[in-house]
């Protein structure tokens, strides 16, 4: 996003409960976001974790990217398939 003269970098995957006894932060749903610069700790089905810790391995994987012309893991294969073969979920070395 542009505004002011200022570039913004925007990420719709996470929010943030409030109004209630507790804040917490949540995916809006399971496997949101673009699967390539998603941490595997997101795609666990039964309790996905979030923290700073995802934008640290976006911002990873987006440096790759920029330094080897091709991402890490899941490279030219489909969001569907990452997410249905646990390509990310499985990443353990590049």
């Amino acid at each position: 996003m542009f505004h002011n003269g200022i570039i913004k970098i925007l990420d719709f995957g996470l929010c943030k409960y409030m109004g209630t006894d507790e804040s917490r932060i949540d995916l809006t749903s399971l496997g949101v976001g673009t699967y390539w610069y998603l941490p595997p700790e997101t795609f666990n089905e039964y309790s996905p974790q979030i923290s700073p810790k995802v934008d640290i391995w976006s911002a990873g994987v987006t440096f790759y990217e920029m330094l080897y012309g091709k991402k890490p893991y899941g490279n030219g294969i489909s969001q569907e398939k990452i997410f249905n073969n646990g390509i990310i979920l499985n990443a353990k070395k590049v």
